[in-house]
């Protein structure tokens, strides 16, 4: 069965749809740049290019634009890990800690007052209690 991504007489390429609010754009890639989070700049070319990529732009139901990346199948050594959307953070994070600290401050000030108007108002009964006894 002949590769549909190999045109003839050509190098293979991705098929990439580009599809901005329903319209669809198909182009070739030949090549690719891409950086990684180090830094490094890769190229991709022939039979490293995914098979197709699809880029839809515009109003979705996530409200987020999507990429979507079909690799061969045929090619992937083991399964690749399930990434998660919205994976969130672990906890706990310094923001998260310093709520923590500031929450047990205000705790510790609450009660110092607290305290500071009960030793306060026992002084005046008592001022007021032994003025009027005598």
């Amino acid at each position: 069965m002949k590769d549909t991504n190999a045109t003839k007489g050509e190098e293979r390429h991705c098929k990439f749809l580009l599809m901005e609010n329903g319209k669809p754009l198909p182009r070739n890639i030949h090549e690719m740049i891409l950086q990684d989070p180090e830094g490094l700049i890769h190229r991709v070319i022939g039979d490293d290019l995914p098979y197709s990529m699809i880029l839809l732009t515009g109003d979705s139901h996530t409200g987020h634009h999507v990429l979507q990346i079909l690799l061969h199948p045929r090619k992937l050594k083991k399964q690749l890990p399930v990434v998660e959307r919205d994976r969130g953070y672990k906890w706990p994070v310094g923001r998260d800690l310093l709520h923590v600290i500031l929450g047990l401050c205000l705790l510790q000030l609450m009660k110092a007052t607290f305290l500071g108007i009960d030793v306060f108002l026992n002084t005046f009964i008592n001022a007021c209690y032994e003025a009027l006894s005598h």
